[in-house]
């Protein structure tokens, strides 16, 4: 009887110290297994940038491509009124003015069409040298200093004020650019248009206190030929953050160009 009551606690014993070493060596040997088991994730190769091909150029938008662009325009004056427009201009992305551009225009205060018509080359690449014509018939203000076209035309629509003095202008003209930089250009320019007075034909504003517009007063009607040279310093559109743009020339009607008029002026 003793001798069976002191075998079974040894057999017990010996049973619990075989599972603490079978769970020892399982804790030591399983991690190892399964970080052997697992699968290794190769890292991504670095992406080198592709350089696109030629034919490649017309659907990734590079600076060198050229596109059509349509232009739609609107303008209200005391002579003109309501005056909207269209143009389209196939235009290169490395150069602001269009290649070639046409625009047409009605104004319906004198029952008028109005348009224009012309292109720009680039010569050489850089494009340092640039060189166009141009046909047209157009409202034309010496006041484009005072105010521009678009904040004339609020003011003159909504509150029946008209800051700029209008003519009718008809002409065709020419011009070469000399760009070394996009900060720098000197321009010279030939220009032989007729010009007529326009009396003032409408008078609707939303508010204003006067009844009618200002008479818009006539001019010196007749033939001019003009030369001129110019030089500007700044960018040719000031970016929205701002800039400074700067613009000196001289014009020469008469001459070699002799026509109605004769005089010389500096512009700056």
């Amino acid at each position: 009887m003793g001798c069976r009551a002191t075998a079974r606690p040894s057999a017990a014993a010996a049973a619990a110290v075989v599972a603490v070493a079978l769970a020892a060596w399982l804790a030591c040997v399983a991690p190892a297994a399964i970080a052997c088991a697992a699968p290794v994730v190769a890292e991504p190769a670095a992406l080198v940038p592709r350089t696109p091909a030629g034919w490649e150029t017309l659907a990734t938008g590079l600076p060198e491509e050229a596109r059509l662009r349509l232009l739609p325009t609107f303008h209200y004056n005391r002579v003109d009124g309501a005056t909207p427009g269209v143009g389209v201009a196939y235009q290169s992305e490395r150069v602001l003015a269009p290649l070639v551009y046409v625009m047409g225009s009605y104004a319906t205060g004198r029952d008028r069409f109005l348009g224009a018509a012309g292109f720009e080359a680039p010569i050489g690449d850089p494009t340092w040298l640039r060189a166009g014509a141009d046909v047209y018939r157009r409202t034309a203000s010496e006041d484009d200093w005072i105010v521009g076209e678009l904040e004339n035309s609020i003011f003159a629509l909504l509150a029946r004020t008209d800051y700029r003095d209008h003519y009718e202008a008809t002409g065709l003209g020419g011009h070469v650019i000399f760009e070394p930089g996009r900060d720098v250009a000197l321009t010279g320019a030939v220009r032989i248009q007729n010009e007529a007075s326009l009396p003032t034909r409408v008078r609707f504003s939303v508010f204003g206190k006067d009844g009618r517009f200002r008479p818009n007063p006539p001019i010196e009607q007749g033939d001019e030929g003009l030369i001129s040279v110019s030089v500007r310093v700044g960018p040719y559109r000031v970016p929205r953050p701002g800039g400074t743009l700067g613009t000196l020339g001289y014009e020469r009607a008469g001459g070699i160009l002799a026509r109605d008029f004769d005089y010389g002026r500096a512009r700056a």
